[in-house]
């Protein structure tokens, strides 16, 4: 059985998903419903049924698969009523605002029988897969600091994004996604702690930057930092570990690398002796002796493999897994990648991050 995918709201994700994944075999694209009409006209034009209806839409047979990508606002409404139809459901992120609306999705998912699961996207791009593969790789031992960025340098947020009462805003944008990899990364561990800042630089109404700490089982410290209007971007990565160190500089892996030591060399004591150096005179900051550092290159993430790769141009990577795992879900009942209780320890995160944000403090948690 093939995926007969319908789309709720042909706006830019939903013809995105059209336009990339109908390539994948065992995925068509089969109909749509927005309430623009426009967006419709445009979804005639890509070769897909047009319903002007919500009712029309969830009475075609043809459609097994339905994904969401409504501003966020509406999306458990329209997941409710897709599943309720005896549809499976991919809803895009965040899938809902609150983890109240999340629970009664999974709730309405079981009793309808029908598969839930979220469009993180994300888990494939090619440097966070670099990430996984050097620290599983123990390329660097056990890591303890992580820093995540992503900075966009025009300032712009588009259309609802820049309106709170739609679900605006970078955290539910951007922050859903950056939160997702460290989650997936680390699934055993447990958040103990978590400190947020947000501020509307360039888009008033909703935070357009934000700077998040969060402590894991008291071991692991992540920052994770996002906005619009950021001149002098950070590394995309920036790992430290107990046996060495990396940075990635871009999504596209094009610079960085990794740095380890020869310990015992590195850290034979000087003694008494100060050295004089750009950070004034210190023992503490000094460099390391000349041998007792390794300078190695990032490693490669073979992105040709085979029925993996759904689009690739100009840089950008968008893989066919999360596609062909509903594929196997739906014909095998095999398991989800993108599970429903992943999805909600992600929603309960954010909203951790917007009291802590709202409150100015940083809470004690345990998520």
């Amino acid at each position: 059985m093939s995926l007969r995918m319908g789309i709720i709201g042909f706006g830019g994700m939903g013809n995105l998903h059209n336009r990339v994944y109908s390539a994948i075999d065992g995925v068509e694209f089969v109909a749509a419903y927005d309430i623009d009409p426009k967006r419709l006209d445009q979804a005639k034009e890509a070769g897909l049924t047009a319903y002007e209806t919500l009712d029309a839409f969830l009475a075609d047979d043809r459609i097994n698969f339905v994904l969401v990508a409504t501003p966020n606002h509406v999306h458990k409404e329209l997941a409710i009523a897709a599943m309720r139809a005896g549809k499976n459901v991919m809803v895009e992120k965040p899938a809902t605002i609150t983890s109240a609306d999340f629970e009664e999705l999974i709730e309405v998912s079981k009793e309808c029988g029908v598969v839930l699961t979220c469009h993180h996207n994300r888990r494939f791009d090619r440097d966070y897969l670099t990430v996984r593969k050097i620290i599983e790789d123990g390329l660097i031992g056990k890591p303890f600091a992580i820093m995540s960025s992503v900075h966009a340098k025009r300032g712009e947020m588009h259309g609802w994004r820049c309106e709170k009462q739609y679900g605006g805003g970078m955290v539910l944008d951007w922050g859903v996604h950056l939160f997702d990899q460290i989650l997936t990364a680390f699934p055993e561990k447990k958040i103990t702690s978590v400190f947020a800042q947000t501020a509307s630089i360039k888009n008033p109404g909703v935070e357009d930057f934000f700077k998040v700490q969060m402590t894991m089982d008291n071991d692991l410290f992540v920052e994770v930092e996002a906005g619009t209007y950021c001149l002098k971007p950070h590394d995309r990565w920036v790992v430290f570990g107990d046996q060495g160190a990396f940075n990635i500089k871009d999504f596209a892996c094009t610079d960085g690398g990794i740095t380890t030591t020869d310990y015992e060399l590195a850290s034979q004591s000087q003694g008494d002796i100060v050295v004089l150096t750009p950070a004034g005179p210190t023992r503490t900051m000094s460099p390391l002796p000349a041998g007792a550092e390794y300078n190695t290159e990032l490693p490669l993430i073979d992105v040709s493999e085979e029925g993996l790769v759904a689009y690739e141009d100009n840089g950008a990577v968008l893989y066919s897994r999360l596609y062909k795992n509903l594929i196997d879900v739906v014909d095998n009942g095999a398991e989800l990648l993108v599970k429903p209780k992943d999805i909600l320890r992600n929603i309960k995160f954010m909203e951790a991050v917007f009291e802590s944000a709202e409150k100015g403090q940083s809470l004690t948690i345990n998520l």
